[in-house]
């Protein structure tokens, strides 16, 4: 089983591809122009990578403002504000969609910013979409 391929040469090698991550093996695939190496991974990988990352997330609340702020001390600037825990928390779920789709439409606003542990939460942010479950999951909000 081949675990490095050319780009070129996954075109025609997508079932045999797909077969070999399912079985939990890594593929490389290198840019034959650049040299630059992507990976491939199942999804079973990819969670399991995620639940190794401590991601906390803090409420702190404003008697003032009488308001309940939610961040998350993986994602800087991601947080949410409510009347209740509750609210905060969901408030942080919708930007948190938000700002994954601000990833997928211009990645390089992330660039230079976070580093590649934020980065992989912000990718799989990304991957989750408009699921509210599973945002909820990757950041760890029950």
């Amino acid at each position: 089983m081949k675990v490095i391929y050319k780009s070129a040469e996954t075109r025609g090698k997508q079932n045999e591809i797909h077969a070999a991550i399912r079985l939990g093996l890594v593929l490389e695939i290198e840019n034959g122009n650049t040299h630059e190496k992507s990976y491939m991974l199942n999804e079973r990988m990819v969670n399991t990578l995620l639940k190794l990352i401590p991601i906390e997330n803090m409420i702190e609340y404003d008697g003032e403002l009488n308001v309940y702020t939610c961040y998350n001390s993986m994602v800087p600037s991601l947080f949410g504000e409510g009347e209740s825990e509750e609210e905060a928390k969901e408030s942080m779920v919708e930007e948190a969609m938000a700002l994954a789709q601000d990833h997928i439409d211009d990645p390089s606003i992330f660039s230079g910013v976070l580093n590649e542990i934020q980065q992989f939460v912000m990718a799989n942010l990304a991957l989750a979409g408009s699921n509210k479950d599973r945002v909820k999951e990757i950041l760890n909000i029950g």
